[in-house]
C-alpha cells in the first residue's frame, strides 16, 4: 500500500563544486500542479514531499542594492533578493526527482553557472 503521507526528502546542492549558500529547492508535481519548497542552507535541504515524479526547480538568492527610485512615501529604499541561477535550474528546469515509498529519496544536484 502506498503512503498517503509525505515522505522525507533530503540531500545536497552544489554550484560549481561548492555548496549552494542560500536558496530553495522546489519539487513540482506536473500532473496536480502543487509543489513543496525546501529552504537550502550551505547546500543542504530536507523536507517532506508526496510520492511520484517531480520537476525540480532550484533558486539561489542574494541581496541586491536598494533601488534608487524608491518612493519616499514608503520609507527608505530596501534591499531585495534576486535569483542568480540560470533559468535552466528554475523556471525552465528539466531536473527531476522521483519520490518513492522504498526511498531513500536523497537527491543531489550539481549545478554550474556555465553552459
Amino acid at each position: 500500500m502506498l503512503a498517503k503521507v509525505p515522505l522525507t526528502v533530503l540531500s545536497f546542492v552544489t554550484l560549481d563544486g561548492q555548496p549552494l549558500p542560500d536558496g530553495f529547492v522546489t519539487f513540482v508535481s506536473p500532473q496536480q500542479g502543487f509543489f513543496e519548497a525546501f529552504p537550502t542552507k550551505d547546500g543542504r535541504y530536507a523536507g517532506k514531499a508526496g510520492l511520484g515524479m517531480r520537476r525540480v526547480e532550484i533558486v539561489a538568492v542574494r541581496e541586491t542594492r536598494p533601488s534608487e527610485t524608491a518612493s519616499p512615501a514608503y520609507g527608505p529604499p530596501q534591499p531585495t533578493q534576486q535569483n542568480y541561477l540560470p533559468e535552466r535550474y528554475s523556471t525552465k528546469s528539466k531536473l527531476t526527482a522521483e519520490v518513492t515509498q522504498a526511498g531513500p529519496n536523497e537527491f543531489d544536484f550539481d549545478l554550474t553557472m556555465g553552459k
